[in-house]
C-alpha cells in the first residue's frame, strides 16, 4: 500500500465531503520535485494513487471506485 492510514483516511474524509457537491479528488502528499503521492478520481470513478519521486513513477495502484479504495485500505 502508497498510503498510510492517516493519509488514506484524509483522502477517504475529502472524498466524501467532495461527493456532496459532485466533485472529485485530486491530492498530493509530498512534492514531485524531490518525492511524494498523487491521489485523484477520474471521470470514470477510478481512485488512482501513484508514488513519484524525481518527477518519475515509483509505484502505482488503481480502483475500480471510492469503495474499491476504502476496501483496500480497510476503511469503512
Amino acid at each position: 500500500m502508497i498510503l498510510n492510514q492517516a493519509q488514506a483516511k484524509a483522502v477517504q474524509d475529502a472524498m466524501c465531503a467532495l461527493n456532496n457537491v459532485n466533485a472529485k479528488i485530486k491530492a498530493m502528499f509530498g512534492n514531485v520535485a524531490d518525492s511524494g503521492v498523487n491521489v485523484f478520481e477520474d471521470e470514470l470513478d477510478t481512485v488512482t494513487v501513484v508514488e513519484v519521486a524525481m518527477y518519475n513513477v515509483v509505484r502505482s495502484e488503481y480502483y475500480s471506485s471510492q469503495a474499491d479504495f476504502f476496501k483496500a485500505y480497510g476503511l469503512s
